[in-house]
């Protein structure tokens, strides 16, 4: 064990001192095992990293929230798809898709250069929204997405966006669902 010192200023005025601010200076000796400083030491820090996180989180859905009125059309304001008449669908249900849920980097092609049509089963087109978004709003607004509609926690960062812009910077057609689904599993 090693002593450690440090000084307090009491909260009470040095008796017998009528001005103002006189306070008592106190030395205090306490004894503090060094493996429970170093444990308070990180308490701390994890508890001001985990504010500095959730503050970084809340930013990002916030922005996140704002770009998703560009999917609003088509996915709708609960992530389920609009119904423009019984029995259509403007597009599939954000809800646990495989696309959402699945690997980050399938929703960023997906969103970046749209999905083929190759059916009726949606009355929409998944439109490539590449020239849309920048980098920190594609972040954004799949981080809104996979939060609130795939059960995901994390944030997607910029620098991810943009290695998969620039990976996917040579296709300049949208991908096939399937395509898209593989890279999801992966």
């Amino acid at each position: 064990m090693s002593l450690q010192g440090f000084t307090v200023y009491s909260q009470s005025p040095v008796r017998g001192y009528r001005g103002e601010g006189a306070y008592r200076k106190v030395k205090v000796k306490v004894k503090i095992n060094k493996m429970k400083k170093l444990t308070l030491i990180l308490g701390v820090v994890s508890v001001l990293t985990a504010q500095l996180v959730a503050d970084e989180k809340e930013d990002v859905m916030a922005l996140g929230q704002q770009k998703f009125q560009l999917c609003v059309a088509c996915h709708g304001a609960d992530g389920k798809g609009m119904k423009p008449v019984p029995g259509m669908v403007m597009a599939p249900s954000l809800v646990n898709s495989k696309i959402v849920k699945g690997n980050p980097q399938a929703m960023a092609v997906a969103v970046l250069k749209g999905i083929k049509k190759e059916d009726t089963k949606y009355v929409g087109i998944m439109m490539p929204l590449e020239a849309s978004l920048n980098d920190e709003e594609l972040a954004a607004v799949m981080t809104y997405v996979r939060n609130t509609y795939g059960g995901k926690s994390e944030v997607i960062k910029e620098k991810d966006t943009i290695k998969w812009r620039e990976l996917y910077s040579k296709s300049k057609e949208p991908l096939a669902r399937a395509e898209i689904e593989k890279i999801a599993a992966e």
